[in-house]
């Protein structure tokens, strides 16, 4: 499990180039999205309930 979550993973040059735009900003967020899933969960998340959020998580995880 831990291998296929690694090969499903974000490259770290990606979570890099985040990190270094972070700590670099003027005024940085608070919080720092990187890839299309976790911007996606960030969007939906507050419009289900928590429940069927965690159901979704789960099933992507193979869970």
């Amino acid at each position: 499990m831990i291998k296929e979550t690694a090969e499903r993973g974000i490259p770290a040059e990606k979570v890099a180039r985040v990190i270094e735009h972070a700590l670099s900003a003027k005024h940085p967020r608070s919080r720092h999205l990187v890839g299309l899933d976790a911007k996606v969960q960030a969007r939906i998340k507050p419009l289900i309930p928590t429940p069927v959020f965690d159901r979704i998580v789960a099933r992507m995880m193979g869970l």
